[in-house]
């Protein structure tokens, strides 16, 4: 059986259209009251027990960390799929970006979502866009590579981009766009604590010195907010760290057959196999060799379970034959496939563990009226 996703108080699809809504002065999932213009702050990689975990290590985050302020991300757990819902309000399987990696079928290629995507291409697989009216109230501020990106069309298309490398940089713009603006959302952008993750892991000194830092900007940033200015910090995911003693081998599996690509994430593994192939003996081979390690699952049973809509099913043709669920501790490879750099992360996410779906959504400012905070 299959988990269901964690009971929270608020979903990371519902944060952005919220803070539209709350500058409108309307009604919105997160009950954010009406202000005059509004932040978000993603912080990529930043898991609620991540942040639990090293909570001291954030002392003014951990001021507004309450029952309240836990969320989850949707399935499955990697930023391709959560930012496009975070942009969109809509599940992954509504609109389209179901995993870091897939396979299409109609072109035998194998399609990264997050950074090989090009401009025209996106229509293939994005069915949901923000309303152009939306993007001409919001700046994006967020490092300078990706301003071009195929990816930042994705989520947020036409919006201001402001690009700036340090951390501390992109702080001040976001607080000085929030407080000289009425009736603008300003999405900030912090991707290096999730990089930090992948490479020395999240219980590192300098995972928890990038945290450290993000939590002194935030407190800065709070600290110079104008008034009736609404700010919620949120994330795409958790992490996880795993040991390359811990690492699942696909390619060991020698009774596998037909398979045509490996994708997804190395904690939610996406396994495509040819028309050819027999489907039964496959899953056979694959639970005989990976035991209690992972578990092997159709998009039928993870629709059913409540992890994916229905409407993915609109996308067969990129839908793997299998999802492998890697248990806590372990990362699935298969190393005809996987890059190598893929194989020498510590961080990983993707999965259904708590730690990996479960992201904070606290609130400043304005914004942290509606909820009891110290």
């Amino acid at each position: 059986m299959l988990p269901a996703l964690p009971q929270a108080f608020g979903n990371l699809r519902d944060v952005f259209c919220s803070a539209i809504e709350s500058v409108d002065g309307n009604s919105n999932p997160m009950n954010f009251p009406k202000v005059k213009s509004s932040l978000v702050i993603m912080v990529d990689g930043l898991g609620w027990q991540n942040l639990s975990q090293y909570s001291g290590h954030a002392p003014f985050l951990k001021k507004y960390m309450s029952k309240q302020a836990k969320g989850y991300c949707g399935f499955p757990s990697t930023t391709a799929a959560s930012l496009v819902s975070l942009a969109t309000g809509v599940s992954s399987g509504e609109h389209g970006f179901i995993g870091y990696r897939i396979f299409d079928r109609r072109t035998n290629e194998s399609v990264n979502l997050l950074t090989g995507l090009e401009s025209h291409t996106l229509g293939s697989y994005l069915k949901r866009n923000i309303p152009g009216e939306i993007q001409s109230r919001t700046v994006v501020i967020s490092r300078p590579e990706y301003r071009e990106s195929a990816f930042s069309q994705a989520t947020f298309g036409s919006a201001r981009f402001v690009g700036e490398t340090d951390i501390e940089d992109r702080f001040n713009k976001a607080l000085d766009e929030l407080n000289g603006s009425v009736g603008q959302v300003v999405y900030l952008y912090v991707p290096e604590l999730d990089q930090t993750a992948h490479k020395f892991g999240y219980q590192s000194p300098k995972w928890i010195e990038r945290l450290e830092l993000i939590d002194a900007q935030v407190q800065k940033l709070v600290r110079g907010l104008a008034s009736n200015r609404g700010v919620v910090l949120t994330a795409d995911h958790g992490i996880v760290d795993v040991p390359s003693d811990k690492h699942i081998y696909l390619d060991e599996c020698e009774d596998l057959t037909g398979l045509l690509d490996v994708g997804g994430d190395p904690r939610a593994t996406f396994l495509y196999f040819d028309e050819a192939a027999d489907s039964k003996s496959n899953k056979v081979a694959l639970n005989a060799f990976l035991g209690n390690v992972a578990s092997v699952h159709t998009i039928s049973e993870l629709v059913e379970s409540g992890l994916y809509s229905s409407d993915i099913f609109s996308d067969r043709h990129v839908l793997p034959d299998y999802v492998v669920l890697s248990k806590p501790g372990r990362a699935c490879y298969h190393r005809s496939f996987a890059k190598p750099a893929s194989m020498q992360m510590i961080g990983q996410h993707g999965g259904i563990t708590d730690q990996e779906i479960s992201v904070p959504i606290l609130r400043f400012g304005a914004y942290s009226s509606s909820l009891l905070v110290p």
